[in-house]
């Protein structure tokens, strides 16, 4: 049987029985809202930048969506899903009650993967992140988004899953790459493909991706109309790129687990792109930030006592150094 999905089956597939699921969404939620009681902006030392640009854009029109929006493709490019939402819910509701709503969600439900799929509830605290952080609370777009996958990955129910899969990527396109390693983990668990062809597919999408997102980035967003093809985005620092980069480092070179692991595979996959794309001097910072819950399950995974201490180590220590550049509301 192919192990590549085994990783993320639904949540009844847990470490322990009924009991400990219970206490491990228990121990998930409380981890999440008091992430969320957090005045991170304090310690922060600056309002997060994307979230005040949200706000500003949708009180001005700015993400308005005409009524003859009406090609998948447009819904998709354009992300209308995630505009029509947010005008529909700013009928009700205040904008910045609706995304601090949603940083919740997401909070919610990336704790919940985290608590209910690692080997213990303690790896939650890898969630303590800078970069963990500045999605949900500033690219909430990005959050929800990739909520709606981490929530896909729990569920057992097969129509569900694929619901929530489809609407992450309408919510935002940059998702189709997690989107893609999905279904490459569907397909080698259907048709039972033999493990030694796991590491030719697993490292053939994630090179196929990394060539779409630099090579090819600008001519496949400009095809289908996508604004960010013409957007400038500065590239992340060498050091920072090498920091987030290597939490990928033990799944390729500890017995290929990311041909056996979704979560270490979608770890692997976000931190090629990361460092390709600073090749190409393009930021994909964001796309390990996106795959910080797996990360943290894949890291609870590794077999080897020592690889796993050492991999933990490293992990904490880069969350203690980026939150010493990032917290500038307290080490000023």
């Amino acid at each position: 049987m192919s192990q590549l999905y085994s990783s993320s089956p639904g949540i009844q597939h847990t470490h322990g029985g009924r009991a400990e699921l219970f206490i491990r969404l228990a121990i998930g939620t409380m981890f999440a809202l008091a992430v969320w009681t957090v005045d991170w902006v304090a310690i922060r030392g600056v309002p997060f930048p994307d979230l005040q640009n949200y706000i500003m854009n949708f009180d001005n029109g700015a993400y308005y969506v005409s009524a003859d929006a009406a090609s998948v493709v447009e819904w998709y490019a354009q992300e209308y899903l995630w505009r029509k939402s947010i005008y529909a819910l700013k009928e009700s509701f205040e904008l910045r009650s609706i995304f601090s709503a949603l940083a919740l969600v997401a909070l919610l439900i990336f704790s919940t993967y985290v608590a209910v799929k690692a080997s213990a509830p303690a790896y939650l605290l890898l969630l303590v992140h800078p970069q963990l952080v500045d999605l949900a609370f500033s690219q909430v777009r990005s959050a929800t988004a990739m909520a709606a996958m981490y929530l896909a990955l729990l569920l057992p129910w097969r129509l569900l899953k694929y619901g929530f899969v489809a609407v992450a990527t309408f919510i935002h396109s940059a998702v189709l790459v997690f989107v893609g390693a999905f279904a490459v983990g569907q397909l080698i668990t259907r048709f039972n493909v033999a493990r030694r062809h796991h590491i030719l597919i697993s490292a053939g999408y994630i090179g196929a991706v990394v060539v779409a997102a630099t090579l090819l980035k600008s001519y496949l967003l400009g095809s289908i109309g996508d604004r960010r093809a013409t957007i400038e985005v500065n590239t992340s620092g060498f050091l920072l790129t090498i920091m987030v980069t290597a939490y990928a480092v033990p799944f390729i070179f500890f017995n290929q687990m990311f041909s056996r692991k979704f979560a270490a595979f979608i770890g692997l996959l976000a931190s090629s792109l990361c460092f390709a794309m600073y090749l190409y001097n393009q930021n994909g910072i964001r796309f390990v930030a996106l795959s910080l819950p797996a990360l943290a399950v894949a890291i609870s995974g590794i077999p080897d006592v020592q690889w796993r201490r050492l991999t933990l180590t490293a992990a904490v220590a880069s969350q203690v150094i980026f939150f010493g550049y990032w917290a500038k509301g307290i080490f000023r």
